[in-house]
């Protein structure tokens, strides 16, 4: 079985990484492809339920409300371009990662990832974040 992990190269020249399940060779939790994914969530049968299910387009609809100027919107098609469609995926990435490679400015990475952080909080069942930028 391959898996294909489009966007992941560092330049446009980069190939995109392949991993070989079949193969004992193949990285498994190596730094190859776990680089920018500092904050990790547990799998587990609830994250399937709906409430965990919450499409991207509903965060950066909720942060173009308050925060107007830093136009949110405009993130989301390369959010769903790198897969990132699900507030639990985009739990799956650390603020690093939507700088480089979403292309969001610094004030909109970290509100975005506070804001993910606090909904995956939130829904998990643990005390909520307290974020200084909101």
């Amino acid at each position: 079985m391959h898996i294909r992990i489009p966007g992941y190269a560092q330049s446009p020249e980069d190939p995109d990484v392949f991993v070989d399940s079949t193969n004992p060779n193949a990285p498994s939790g190596s730094n190859e492809l776990s680089q920018g994914h500092t904050r990790q969530f547990a799998l587990s049968d609830k994250e399937s339920d709906d409430d965990n299910e919450v499409d991207i387009r509903q965060i950066l609809d909720i942060l173009a409300a308050k925060f107007s100027s830093l136009d949110f919107h405009q993130y989301e098609h390369q959010l769903c371009r790198l897969g990132i469609s699900y507030l639990s995926i985009a739990a799956m990435f650390d603020l690093e990662f939507f700088i480089l490679k979403v292309g969001m400015s610094e004030g909109a990475a970290r509100l975005f990832y506070c804001h993910v952080v606090k909904e995956m909080d939130k829904r998990e069942g643990k005390e909520e974040v307290s974020c200084d930028d909101e």
